[in-house]
């Protein structure tokens, strides 16, 4: 065997993980575990503080037997992150809008560490299940790309489709991000009840908020409160895919 040839493949797991003794670990940095069965490849899952990380996922030089390694790092979400993208299909949001969502929400979802279980929820007159739960990332594309726009804005059920979803997610992870051009126009939800659903279901809610004449800023504020929430505001359709990707940096960080 050519010794030479060694290739180590570092996961960063982003969010510390709470179960078990990592195996080594110094000030802020811990093995969780070391996978050799594709030797010469080597896989090792670290987990690193969020001080440690800065803006980018950290760098590492590995040395075997005094000799440097190539190392791969790809980051790795935690185990019990659940992201359910919950996007507004009003018929506001045909042409530019819908587009530029669609293409925010796929770079989201390609951003994701394998892994990562996705679903999409859009919502128009009424709620639709566009995509269950999976991680595999070409069904959760081919959903988001078959959306389409039309109908008045059932924000408030889509929201409790998107819970519905989750309640049988780990609590820790469970995500919803939610995108509208527009306040609630025709759910059998009201406010009140969709604030309820929240506070229950204990997610973290993004509520990306497409700047228009019929928005409903106070509602989705009372929901971002709800569930320990912000909300994002994209003054023009070409700000989602940014906004969609620091998202995904904060949720990997």
């Amino acid at each position: 065997m050519n010794r030479s040839s060694s290739r180590l493949v570092v996961a960063v797991a982003l969010l510390m993980a709470a179960a078990g003794p990592a195996l080594a670990q110094g000030a802020g940095f811990a093995i969780e575990s070391i996978e050799v069965r594709d030797h010469p490849e080597v896989a090792v899952t670290v987990t690193v503080e969020n001080q440690l990380l800065g803006e980018a996922v950290p760098s590492f030089t590995i040395t075997e037997n005094g000799e440097e390694r190539e190392v791969v790092v790809e980051a790795a979400a935690s185990d019990d992150l659940t992201v359910v993208l919950a996007l507004d299909v009003s018929g506001s949001m045909r042409g530019a809008p819908l587009a530029a969502a669609q293409a925010a929400a796929s770079q989201f979802v390609r951003e994701m560490p394998p892994g990562v279980e996705m679903s999409v929820v859009s919502f128009g007159s009424s709620p639709a299940l566009a995509a269950e739960f999976t991680d595999d990332k070409q069904t959760l594309l081919s959903a988001i790309d078959r959306l389409s726009a039309r109908g008045e804005t059932a924000l408030y059920d889509g929201l409790g489709t998107a819970a519905t979803l989750l309640r049988n997610e780990a609590e820790a992870g469970r995500t919803i991000i939610l995108l509208s051009d527009g306040g609630d126009t025709v759910s059998s939800r009201s406010l009140d009840d969709a604030i309820a659903v929240l506070e229950a279901l204990g997610a973290n809610l993004y509520a990306v908020e497409l700047q228009s004449p019929e928005n409903d800023s106070e509602a989705l504020l009372a929901l971002a409160d709800a569930a320990g929430g912000t909300v994002i505001a994209a003054d023009d359709p070409a700000a989602l895919e940014s906004l969609f990707g620091e998202i995904a940096s904060e949720l990997l960080s």
